[in-house]
């Protein structure tokens, strides 16, 4: 759609000529002999005769009346919505419409309407989709400005929650009016969750009125912020905003399919440039799915969505017998009936005659698919050759063929390889004869989305957006515009080889900026995860970032100052409804106890999870099942004992009737069955204790004794200070420790500060010495991940993706993200994990149907851009 601002006429102009004309009055007077145009928001005039105002009190036009009063607006969504009937009512219950024109701008007469009032636009198609709402007042010979966009539809949403409505079409001008403070708020949240947005659009925040403020569809201000943020209706009905990167599309609300009409049902709020999207509609009368792709902004939607009432109902067996040509086949086995959405496939196999046919069913339906076959078996054709070439290019079919029935074809694809192409095959009478037109040509390759980072004189530069793949023949320049370093570079593809284009740049910028935030924050030991990708900001700036995912959502403000983030204000973080806590990491089967092999998450309402334990001494499994918010366990519990396993070493001293002795020496490992007596022949005390091993289990085994005199002793930490421990090789030293303790004193010790990092427990004897307890640790600070993946799967549709080519092992630096992608039919999608200090998360994951035709080339995963902080020096040994 075309976007072009539409002439202005100086306001000044017409508001000097309504003063000339001497219009104004009170309400219905007769018209003067003169009569000034009235100027619209946009400055258009309309003249006092023009049909829009309608006729006056009395006869005469409506536009000579003195409280002649308009009202007019956009309507958009980052793009014009053109020809939706737009709506206003006012507190009379008096109503008023208009049709938006391509620019999507409408006017209303409201001559004598009252405030407040209320808008609603209804597309097209018929689609009732943003709302607005105003308390301004009624500008006599003038006009007042409502815009109606997404930004307009949060507020009214807002709005009408705090008055008790489930969302913004239940929004009256009685709730409006009664409703002042909220108004206040929901402006004041929504200026806060898209501050960032507003200001790279060059507008101050704290003036920015999404209702009130005139704007065209041109890609500048008001209508650059529209561009940056997604809009979307969740499941209690309620809208909500949050940000987007310029090139990615607001997530679909809905589809049609076989006449009806599916609405997402868990929006993402938005899908990335490049990749594609399955949404599910899971709420009955009509349940059903479907996938969007999404390219520079513009929504594409790939494949065949589905969207019917949830039936599946069974289909009758179908007959045993088929005729093909003349000839009658006879299944070998009777069929059975076929349960809904799967199909069944009748052979014969038996002379003289041999063939197939396969039924399909549908809810009940059942239907023929594919070509059925019967011939006679000395008819048939052997399997043809799965290669064929053109020229110089050789193809290779995609499957192996089979064997060809008398009178059946097949057509042969290659469409994975550098070359692709088709070749068909008939069978007659025993002889396997080529038909059609038979192809097989190179393509051309794209290339693998360049890298986010960039150097240049020892200035390390990142792109505000990560890259994407590029087509041969497309080009991509890649900015940084946040400090420390500033700068852009550029790339192009040809046939697979991507170049450089020009001369890159990356200076030092001045102030001090900060990296990219934690994607994942906690309140009250709920976890909650951004729906983006945090990003670096400049010093001064604030981000927030949003958790709108079932089962958790929740809000952190971050800010940036002089290097250091922060976090403003309190965040927040709860389930949503119907969803649950995580379960407990442990449970108990008998005596014996597991423990979760990792961390339990929160589960949305009828989502179940099953925690596993596979490390010994134990082994086992749980299942947990959320139902509206009530966590309870699915079936019994498994715990068992892995084979005898013997037991860690037991701790260097003990205690008698308060006197602590230590073990001469450092104790060992206890084998299952074993036992070990430690000895403490040291003066001032003495002592012996004897522990056995059973299954992982220490004992003790008869009486300890520890004899001597007591108390008054010390250990000094002097040698733990300047030489700290060491674990395989690493060596720790504590950040802090007191110069001596007591004895009987546990003290913990940590090195926390660059690498490695560690932790010692040791408790001071009464010889003066510190005997250790427990096992220290000590190695290297993990701040990245290493993983492989060769496939992930969308249960919920039962697909699984294989990635185009698999690196491997790939090491993803903390704060990264890496992308592996399939793009081969039969199936398409994305997988990104993100490192945050060691630990994997998943950010996006898509696996849906292929769109067919000739497939896009294979690629590697893509590593993206870094957003870890820098690690801190270690301190002063």
């Amino acid at each position: 759609m075309s976007r072009y601002l539409r002439p202005m006429l100086p306001v000044v102009l017409s508001l000097a000529l309504v003063m000339l004309g001497s219009c104004g009055g009170g309400g219905g007077g007769d018209a003067p002999a003169a009569c000034a145009p009235i100027a619209d928001s946009a400055g258009g005039s309309i003249a006092c005769d023009d049909p829009f105002w309608g006729t006056a009190p009395g006869g005469g036009a409506g536009g000579a009346d003195g409280d002649a009063a308009g009202a007019d607006g956009t309507a958009g969504d980052g793009r014009a919505i053109a020809g939706a009937t737009i709506t206003l009512v006012d507190a009379g219950g008096q109503s008023r419409s208009a049709v938006s024109d391509a620019q999507g701008y409408y006017r209303v007469n409201i001559t004598r309407f009252a405030p407040p009032f209320v808008v609603k636009l209804v597309t097209a198609d018929g689609e009732e989709r943003h709302h607005a709402f105003s308390t301004q007042a009624v500008k006599k010979r003038g006009f007042i400005t409502i815009n109606i966009t997404g930004l307009t539809d949060k507020l009214a949403s807002d709005v009408a929650i705090a008055g008790g409505k489930p969302g913004a079409k239940d929004l009256t001008p009685a709730i409006v009016a009664a409703q002042a403070a909220a108004i206040q708020t929901a402006r004041n949240n929504l200026t806060q969750a898209i501050r960032n947005q507003v200001i790279a659009a060059g507008i101050t925040p704290e003036s920015f009125d999404p209702i009130a403020v005139f704007f065209r569809p041109n890609l500048q201000g008001y209508d650059l912020i529209l561009e940056t943020v997604a809009v979307f209706i969740d499941n209690s009905g309620a809208t909500q905003v949050m940000p987007k990167p310029q090139n990615a599309c607001t997530a679909p609300r809905r589809w049609t399919a076989g006449g009806n009409l599916c609405t997402t049902s868990n929006s993402p709020g938005f899908v990335a440039h490049g990749a594609t999207g399955h949404f599910s509609d899971t709420s009955a009368p009509l349940v059903g799915s479907a996938d969007f792709s999404c390219s520079n902004g513009t929504l594409l939607q790939v494949g065949t969505p589905t969207c019917a009432p949830p039936a599946n109902q069974p289909c009758s067996a179908p007959t045993a017998t088929w005729s093909v040509a003349g000839s009658s086949c006879n299944a070998d086995s009777a069929p059975g009936s076929v349960p809904s959405g799967q199909s069944l496939t009748l052979t014969d196999s038996q002379s003289p005659t041999t063939g197939t046919i396969t039924y399909a069913c549908s809810n009940g339906t059942l239907s023929q698919t594919g070509t059925a076959a019967c011939s006679n078996a000395a008819n048939n054709c052997a399997a043809p050759s799965g290669t064929w070439t053109v020229g110089s290019n050789a193809c290779t079919s995609d499957t192996a063929p089979t064997g060809l029935a008398g009178g059946q074809s097949v057509t042969l694809q290659d469409a994975t390889g550098a070359a692709v192409g088709s070749i068909t095959y008939a069978c007659s009478g025993g002889v396997l004869s080529q038909t059609g037109e038979t192809s097989c040509g190179l393509i051309a390759q794209s290339c693998s989305a360049p890298s986010a980072a960039w150097n240049v004189g020892g200035s390390d530069c990142t792109a505000d957006l990560a890259p994407g793949p590029l087509a041969t023949g497309e080009s991509v320049t890649l900015n940084d515009t946040k400090v420390p370093g500033t700068g852009s570079i550029s790339y192009t593809c040809s046939n697979g080889t991507l170049s450089r284009v020009g001369t890159a740049s990356c200076q030092s910028a001045t102030g001090s900026g900060c990296s990219a935030p934690s994607a994942g924050w906690s309140v009250q030991g709920l976890s909650c995860q951004s729906s983006t990708t945090p990003v670096a900001m400049n010093s001064s700036e604030q981000q927030t970032l949003q958790d709108s995912s079932a089962p958790t959502l929740g809000s952190i403000v971050w800010g940036c100052s002089g290097g250091s983030l922060s976090v403003l204000g309190s965040p927040s973080c709860a389930l949503t409804a119907g969803s649950c806590a995580p379960p407990s990491n442990t449970w108990a089967s008998g005596d014996n106890v597991c423990t979760a092999d990792s961390a339990p998450v929160a589960l949305s309402n009828n989502q179940s999870t099953t925690l596993a334990d596979s490390a010994s001494p134990t082994t086992g499994n749980v299942t947990w099942m959320c139902s509206n918010g009530t966590l309870s366990m699915v079936g019994s519990p498994v715990c068992n004992l892995t084979q005898p396993v013997g037991c860690a070493a037991p701790p260097r001293s003990w205690i008698v009737d308060d006197l602590t002795c230590a073990a001469d020496s450092e104790p060992s490992p206890i084998g299952n069955g074993g036992s070990a007596t430690l000895t403490d022949s040291l003066a001032p005390r003495t002592g012996a204790i004897t522990y056995a091993c059973s299954d992982g289990r220490l004992s003790v085994v008869g009486s300890a004794t520890c004899t001597g005199t007591s108390g008054g002793g010390s250990c000094s930490t002097s040698s733990l200070v300047s030489s700290g421990w060491s674990v395989s090789g690493n060596n720790c030293l504590p950040d802090q420790a007191p110069a001596s303790v007591t004895e009987g004193t546990t003290l913990v010790l940590q090195d926390t500060v660059g690498s490695p990092v560690g932790q010692i427990t040791v408790q001071c004897g009464g010889n003066g010495q510190f005997t250790t307890i427990g096992q220290p640790t000590c190695g290297p600070n993990q701040t990245s991940c290493q993983t492989s993946v060769s496939s992930w799967s969308n249960p919920a549709a039962g697909f699984t993706c294989t990635p185009d080519q698999n690196p491997g092992t790939v090491t993803i630096p903390s704060g990264s993200t890496f992308t592996w992608t399939d793009t081969v039919s039969p199936t398409t999608g994305s997988h990104t994990l993100r490192c945050d200090n060691g630990s994997l998360n998943v950010v996006n994951s898509s696996c849906g149907p292929g769109t067919g035709g000739l497939a896009a080339p294979r690629e590697r995963g893509t590593l993206g851009s870094p957003g870890a902080a820098p690690a801190r020096p270690r301190h002063a040994r």
